[in-house]
């Protein structure tokens, strides 16, 4: 997923990176920062996740966590 389609989906759903991060199960605000930045690259299960929150907004992630 390129760097600013990342950061279009977050700004999107007005998150925050920490929260963002927490959805995505990554360490921080900080590594959601490097993918929007480029300066990491999103796997495609990363990938995945932030179309699904394209597609169906934050529920949709949160979800998933209720295991």
């Amino acid at each position: 997923m390129k760097k600013e389609k990342f950061k279009a989906i977050r700004e999107q759903h007005g998150l925050s990176h920490a929260n963002l991060a927490i959805l995505l199960r990554v360490s921080s605000g900080r590594q959601v920062q490097r993918y929007e930045s480029g300066e990491r690259v999103a796997t495609p299960q990363l990938t995945m996740l932030m179309r699904l929150l394209k597609r169906d907004g934050p529920v949709a992630l949160m979800s998933l966590h209720s295991d």
